[in-house]
């Protein structure tokens, strides 16, 4: 058995560099982004108003709202949600404070203290984790909770008391805890077929939890609740071959799992990149053995129903997002196959040595990638670049830098608009990013590449003005996106005012002939 003190002090350090290095990219008082879901949460939170009450602006956004409503409350609660740097912060300290939780439950299925602390080092440093935590964004607490529920809930006699209202807090956080409850069914349903034995604790948690869930959803849900069910359609209704689409989105996860690991993706095959590879069988493998030694138990199955959602989740751009959150178990599988392996060859004593071993290969895979992000903050910080997401994303240094500055200059531009339109309301491609940044009221134009309803949604909007941007926060790519259809718009606008970076017209706001 591990020394206490030395396994405390690896988790230390773990933890001390996990909040250093994620403050260095993630502390912050802007978005780092802006194409991400923060200021959507920003805006509910700011509706929630515990401690403050909601301006006109963030009144008018909130009916365009449809995020799940537990981590906006968290940010209300705390009172972090008028302040970009001090909800960077929480994120942070949600993803810091998993670190507990992980270990605890690794040490509990390893029984390895050692070991546990390894799979910790690997799952927190890997570049997908680090980077999952620069957003405002629902992740690190969904980790958090689903660390917490299955800590709890993990043996025979759980602690109800606690793990039902962590449950529910869950399936408040991400739509995707759902996948907990249909575990919890599953397992109900496998104990009573395989052996007439009825779970009843397991059933009696997911009832509970759906209960109290819809009652939440009831109460505090945000105005329109059809969003996830209408994305799910798009799987089924876009007219490509299910076995095209099935193999898109294998493709999308696999290249998600390979960004978690590599902070980006190289064409020319590299020794990290087979081993990516070999550790993503590796986790899949002790996956299938957990749930076949352990059928009782909810953690394997939670994963696979998971995963299974992924593959039918319609949007592969936002497949390493959303595959942040169980990466921690995966690595947790792969290191409980290599030990289940290493326990029947002969050297039992060495086990804890050779399995330490091979997660030092893993760490090898993912410490590289920290050279990198040091580099490019190092840079950033010289050349006065602000540290949005894309200066570690994109491998190339000149066109991260250009990307970088040109979000950067489209989130400068929302701040100061409201100079210029005062208290009139402006129609704008998403009506959240004017409400956290602006406090300007604003109705949402949304998407359509239909150029007839383009000029209806502008004429019969009702608003005053009309912000352009260089990219649409939802669409950077395609013919009627960004400041493109203002070619669409003859004869109903006219410009009033253009921001520019380096000769780039970045936003362009237009008044709307009436």
């Amino acid at each position: 058995m591990a020394s206490t003190r030395y396994v405390y002090a690896g988790l230390l350090l773990t933890t001390g560099y996990l909040l250093y290095i994620s403050g260095q990219i993630a502390f912050i008082d802007y978005l780092g982004s802006i194409a991400n879901d923060s200021v959507n949460y920003l805006v509910m939170a700011r509706y929630m108003g515990i401690w403050s009450k909601p301006d006109e602006a963030i009144q008018l956004a909130w009916q365009y709202e449809d995020f799940p409503v537990f981590f906006p409350f968290i940010l209300s609660l705390f009172n972090v949600a008028d302040s970009l740097l001090a909800a960077h912060s929480i994120v942070i300290l949600f993803g810091a404070v998993s670190v507990w939780f992980l270990y605890r439950l690794s040490a509990h299925i390893l029984k390895n203290e050692w070991i546990a602390v390894s799979v910790v080092g690997v799952s927190v440093l890997m570049p997908g984790y680090i980077l999952g935590l620069q957003g405002i964004l629902s992740e690190s607490l969904y980790i958090l909770l689903s660390l917490l529920f299955l800590y709890y809930y993990r043996q025979q006699k759980p602690d109800w008391l606690t793990a039902l209202p962590i449950l529910v807090a869950l399936l408040s956080t991400r739509t995707i805890g759902i996948s907990m409850l249909v575990a919890l069914s599953l397992v109900t349903l496998y104990g009573y077929v395989r052996s007439g034995r009825y779970y009843k604790h397991h059933f009696m948690m997911a009832t509970m939890a759906t209960v109290l869930y819809i009652g939440v959803k009831a109460l505090f849900a945000p105005a329109r609740e059809s969003h996830y069910i209408g994305v799910f359609k798009q799987f089924f209704a876009d007219g490509t071959g299910i076995i095209e689409k099935l193999s898109g989105q294998l493709s999308a996860l696999l290249d998600a799992w390979r960004s978690q690991w590599l902070i980006y993706w190289l064409d020319s095959i590299q020794p990290n990149h087979i081993l990516v590879i070999l550790f993503l069988l590796l986790s899949l493998a002790g996956l299938v053995l957990y749930c076949y030694r352990n059928p009782d138990r909810v953690m394997g199955w939670y994963v696979i129903i998971y995963l299974l959602v992924l593959i039918l989740w319609p949007h592969p751009g936002q497949m390493v997002r959303l595959l942040m959150p169980v990466m921690p178990f995966m690595v947790l599988f792969a290191v409980y196959f290599i030990r289940s392996i290493l326990i029947r060859l002969p050297g039992k004593e060495k086990i804890t040595r050779n399995t330490l071993l091979a997660v030092i290969a893993m760490l090898s895979t993912v410490l590289p990638s920290h050279v990198h992000i040091h580099k490019r903050i190092l840079i950033a910080e010289a050349q006065q670049i602000p540290l949005m997401q894309a200066m570690f994303r994109i491998p190339d240094w000149h066109e991260a830098t250009q990307e970088s500055l040109i979000q950067n200059a489209m989130l400068q531009s929302f701040m100061t608009i409201g100079d210029t339109v005062g208290k009139a309301e402006v129609l704008y491609y998403e009506p959240s990013y004017l409400a956290v940044l602006a406090g300007v009221k604003s109705a949402k134009l949304g998407i359509t590449d239909n150029i007839k309803e383009l000029r209806r949604r502008v004429t019969e909007s009702g608003s005053d003005y009309l912000l352009l941007t260089y990219y649409h926060p939802r669409k950077k790519r395609g013919s009627n996106s960004g400041l493109t259809i203002r070619r669409h718009l003859d004869g109903i606008i006219r410009e009033q005012a253009c921001s520019y970076l380096h000769g780039i017209e970045i936003a362009c706001l237009y008044k709307i002939v009436k």
